[in-house]
């Protein structure tokens, strides 16, 4: 692996995301006395950076001139996994953050969400829900999107439309007195009460488990109906307990979220579809 100093005006950012400024002025303070401990990663072609876009913003805080680099040869598509791999395994993104790094690269490459996933080593399930996040965007501020995960965007937009307003006020509410957002059970519990009083119907578990609503291509796939989380997580509850298949059933969210669960039997996995 060949280390290089490159001129810090010929380095051009891939992917721009923002950056705590109070956090970039401690790293730059930081580099300013020790350097640069972990070089950037850079495309060959036209210095791109893949890795290291703090460390690069931190650097000419501290006025360097020439950073150390490792090259790669890599198109954009070969720079985009890179680069999201070393988020995923650093853990620096947020998931909203994330969410938007995805949504960039599908308009830039017209990727699916498979094929985006296959890119980097996850299902398009998990790209799929990252992606739903942006849904809740000029709904929640920023900060408090950045402070959400995935779980929690899935759990809001399966509630009915009726209840998004309320529903946010609380949310932004507890993120405001607490300094951190509900968990994804506190939040099903807000929307219980918000649906409670605008006295939306809940349908009762008895009747969910047996209504078949509509038969797939494949006899292996029925939809059910399922009106709220509480009824999906007692709906597999009952299932999982009375029943044991050995194919895979798919059962809808009918609320307009879009999103349906596939129960995988011989598994024994339930996973999040669209």
């Amino acid at each position: 692996m060949n280390i290089i100093m490159v001129p810090i005006d010929r380095l051009r950012p891939l992917f721009m995301r923002e950056v705590s400024s109070e956090g970039l002025e401690e790293l730059a303070q930081s580099i300013k006395f020790t350097g640069i401990l972990e070089p950037l990663v850079v495309r060959a072609s036209d210095y791109g950076i893949i890795a290291g876009y703090r460390r690069y913003l931190a650097s000419q805080k501290a006025g360097l001139t020439e950073v150390p680099c490792i090259l790669v040869d890599c198109d954009d598509a070969e720079a985009f996994r890179l680069s999201l791999i070393e988020n995923i395994q650093r853990e620096n993104l947020s998931d909203y953050e994330m969410a938007k790094r995805l949504k960039e690269f599908k308009e830039k490459t017209g990727f699916t969400e498979e094929q985006i996933g296959a890119l980097i080593g996850k299902t398009k399930f998990w790209v799929s829900h990252h992606l739903a996040m942006l849904k809740l965007e000029g709904k929640l501020s920023r900060d408090n999107l950045e402070r959400l995960d995935e779980r929690h965007a899935r759990v809001i937009l399966s509630q009915p439309e009726e209840i998004w307003g309320p529903l946010m006020e609380d949310i932004a509410r507890t993120i405001a007195e607490k300094g951190e957002p509900p968990s994804v059970r506190e939040i099903e519990r807000m929307a219980k009460k918000l649906q409670e009083e605008a006295e939306l119907p809940i349908v009762p578990i008895e009747e969910i488990a047996l209504e078949e609503v509509d038969e797939e291509e494949t006899s292996s796939a029925r939809m059910v109906e399922l009106k709220t989380p509480e009824d999906i997580d007692r709906f597999f509850d009952e299932i999982l307990r009375f029943s044991e298949g050995t194919e895979e059933d798919v059962y809808r969210c009918p609320c307009g979220c879009g999103w349906s669960v596939r129960v995988d039997w011989k598994n024994r996995m339930v996973e999040w579809i669209t």
